[in-house]
């Protein structure tokens, strides 16, 4: 079988005759089996003026320096087979290197190519990706757009930007990394949110290296592409919120208490996906009762399988007496509710509610401590601090928590969501 899918609920036995949630974690894990897709990589990189700025204060080294050495250690794990396609662009565009990798020469080339980049001009982030999607992706391989920028593009290109991101949806997976506080942080989110990828914040070029690497470990692992999950719930039952934990924690909408649709995109060995259903459950008698539907469709393009289908009924044991609790599964709501409320706690300061922010930030703290989470509920705490001081907002705190808090389920280590 492709796709391994499991449930767990937050107790093994529910008190009967009584209206109550009951949270629900699906895990999609493919099968260990599955060879490795060859990627389609394209590396669309900004070199505008701004990337010969230093890349953190007392630093020798130029932030277009770090990234062209973190972008060729990650091009060291290219495999026979994979294509590369490397796209420079300041105000315009053009491609320094594209190809098939056979050999290990290929690939020093191409990082040949990369190590020799340099900066000028302006920035033009819809001439990169324009050039770095002429052509489309190549079948049967994990298409990848790598987009590195540290500025801001012409307002009039966002609109264009987000529809071509959205366009390739289902297509092409994209990574959009910002670095430094001189880039639009809600238009490269939006972006990836466009795309179903992944934006993630850089405070500094040092950590793109081990970022990068971990990207391209993972890419070299996909198993099953363009999966999309339904979620049903029975007659009586509705569903009340739905968050993605594995591979980033972000909240679904919840449009309809019967029914929800979501795209997942692609899905790794490595770490599968996760999701996290909470369910409004009515009075049920004592017995095994169905709650809820899950249907899957997904491609196993290795083993060239298109439309595959896996479904799973998930079902509640009810008693006089509630029993066993599931350690991981309310770890995992409480890591859930953390992500919520700073995230919430985000938007509020981005908006200007600071008194709001402040209390929001320190509740999520107080959640992340709880959960042994150090880091994380010390930077709401500095940036819930500037807030009630003087007002301002840290934006280099701010955005490497949403970061961090999209990505809090690593912390823990392995497919874990928390120790």
């Amino acid at each position: 079988m492709s796709l391994d899918l499991t449930t767990k609920l937050h107790q093994a036995a529910f008190q009967a005759g009584q209206p109550q949630s009951v949270y629900a974690l699906l895990d999609f894990q493919p099968a260990a089996t599955i060879a490795r897709m060859p990627l389609d990589l394209r590396l669309v990189l900004d070199i505008s003026a701004s990337m010969s700025d230093q890349a953190n204060p007392g630093d020798r080294a130029t932030k277009l320096a770090l990234l062209r050495d973190a972008v060729a250690g990650m091009m060291e794990d290219l495999q026979p087979g994979d294509h590369v396609k490397v796209v420079p662009f300041d105000d315009k565009s053009r491609v320094a290197y594209e190809g098939v990798i056979r050999t290990d020469a290929d690939k020093q080339k191409a990082i040949a190519k990369v190590l020799a980049l340099h900066t000028s001009g302006g920035t033009s982030i819809l001439a990169g990706l324009e050039c770095g999607l002429k052509e489309a992706a190549l079948p049967g391989h994990v298409a990848r757009v790598v987009l590195v920028t540290d500025g801001e593009g012409a307002q009039r290109e966002e609109p264009d930007c987000e529809r071509l991101a959205f366009d390739q949806r289902g297509k092409s997976t994209w990574l959009v990394y910002g670095i430094g506080i001189g880039y639009n942080d809600a238009f490269l989110d939006a972006l990836a949110r466009a795309n179903g990828g992944q934006y993630v914040h850089l405070s500094n070029m040092q950590t793109a290296v081990a970022q990068f690497a971990a990207e391209m470990r993972v890419m070299g692992e996909i198993a099953l592409t363009n999966l999309v999950v339904t979620l049903e719930p029975v007659p009586g039952v509705e569903l009340v919120k739905v968050d993605r934990i594995v591979p980033q924690t972000l909240a679904l909408p919840v449009h309809m208490p019967t029914f929800l649709s979501a795209d997942l995109g692609d899905v790794d060995k490595a770490r599968g996906q996760k999701l996290l259903v909470q369910l409004s459950v009515p009075a049920l008698g004592v017995g095994d009762q169905p709650l809820l539907r899950v249907r899957c469709g997904f491609h196993v393009p290795a083993l060239k399988l298109l439309n595959q289908q896996r479904d799973l009924l998930v079902t509640a044991t009810f008693a006089a007496e509630a029993a066993g609790p599931d350690g991981e599964v309310l770890r995992t709501v409480q890591l859930a509710g953390a992500t919520r409320l700073a995230t919430l706690g985000l938007a509020e300061a981005a908006s200007g509610a600071g008194d709001a922010a402040v209390r929001t930030l320190g509740s999520a703290a107080g959640l992340y401590d709880a959960l042994g989470m150090a880091d994380m509920s010390a930077k709401l705490v500095t940036l819930s601090s500037g807030l009630a001081g003087t007002g301002a907002v840290d934006e280099d705190v701010k955005r490497t928590l949403t970061t961090m808090s999209r990505q809090a389920w690593q912390q823990g280590g392995g497919n874990d969501p928390l120790p």
